[in-house]
C-alpha cells in the first residue's frame, strides 16, 4: 500500500514528462540516446560503422522524412481552417530585461550540454541574470528591428534516440534536437507574441486544441463527447473515423 502511495503522489505531482517516463519505465519501455556502432543506408542498404558516415546517414534520413511527408499531404486551403480574414499584421514588441529576467527564473535548474557540448547548469544562468540580460536586449531587439537572426542561434545539434526494433535501421529513431539556451529564451517571447496576436484576433479554429496555452486532451475529449451525447436528441447518428 505503501507503494501504491508513493506511485499515486508521483503522478499527481510530477510533470507530463516525468509521469510518462515513469509509465515508459513501469512498461519495461526505454528510450535510449546514442549513435550505434553499425547502421544501414535506406538508398543504398550499405552498412557502415564510420562514424562520420553514421551521421551523414542520420542526417539524410531525418531531412528526407519531412520532404517526403510534405508530398503526400493534400494541398488544402488554410483559410478553411481560420475564423476569418485579418488585414493587421502582427507586431513583436521590443523586448525588456524584465521579460528575459523571467524567462531566466522560469526555466528548470538543471545541468545540460548546450550545441556546443558545454555543460551549463542554469543555475549559474540565473545568478549572472543580471549581467546577461542587459546583452541579450540588445541582440534580441537587434534581431527584431533588422530581421535578422544570429547564426549562432540557428544551430540545432540532433541526437537520434532508439525507439524499437533494429538498431541499424535509422527509421528506428526519432531526432532530438538540442538547442542553445539563449535561442529558447527569445523563441519563448516571441511565442508570447504570437500567441497574442492570434488570441486577440480569434484566428485560430475552435477546435484547436493541440499546443494551445489552457487547452489540453481533455478538451478535446469533451468535445468529443458533447457531440455524440447532443446528436441523438436531433435523431442525428454520429461516427468518428480515426
Amino acid at each position: 500500500m505503501a507503494s501504491q502511495a508513493t506511485m499515486l503522489s508521483h503522478f499527481t505531482q510530477s510533470s507530463p514528462g516525468q509521469t510518462w517516463n515513469l509509465v515508459n519505465k513501469l512498461m519495461g519501455k526505454s528510450h535510449t540516446k546514442y549513435m550505434p556502432n553499425l547502421i544501414t543506408c535506406p538508398l543504398t542498404q550499405n552498412r557502415s560503422s564510420d562514424v562520420q558516415q553514421i551521421s551523414n546517414i542520420f542526417n539524410q534520413y531525418f531531412a528526407s522524412v519531412d520532404s517526403n511527408f510534405a508530398k503526400k499531404i493534400q494541398q488544402i486551403d488554410y483559410n478553411n481552417y481560420t475564423n476569418k480574414y485579418i488585414s493587421e499584421s502582427m507586431f513583436i514588441q521590443p523586448v525588456c530585461a524584465e521579460e528575459i529576467f523571467f524567462h531566466i527564473d522560469t526555466q528548470d535548474n538543471k545541468k545540460s550540454n548546450d550545441t556546443c557540448d558545454i555543460p551549463v547548469h542554469f543555475h549559474i544562468i540565473k545568478l549572472s541574470k543580471h549581467i546577461i540580460a542587459p546583452v541579450l536586449t540588445t541582440i534580441f531587439n537587434n534581431c527584431i528591428t533588422e530581421g535578422i537572426y544570429p547564426d549562432a542561434l540557428k544551430v540545432a545539434k540532433v541526437i537520434p534516440m532508439h525507439k524499437n526494433g533494429d538498431t541499424s535501421n535509422p527509421s528506428n529513431y526519432r531526432p532530438i534536437s538540442i538547442l542553445p539556451h539563449f535561442s529558447k529564451i527569445f523563441e519563448k517571447i516571441l511565442l508570447e507574441d504570437l500567441q497574442s496576436f492570434l488570441d486577440k484576433n480569434n484566428i485560430l479554429c475552435p477546435n484547436q486544441f493541440g499546443f494551445r496555452k489552457g487547452f489540453s486532451t481533455v478538451h478535446a475529449l469533451m468535445s468529443l463527447n458533447d457531440i455524440i451525447t447532443s446528436k441523438p436528441e436531433e435523431n442525428l447518428y454520429t461516427c468518428a473515423i480515426f
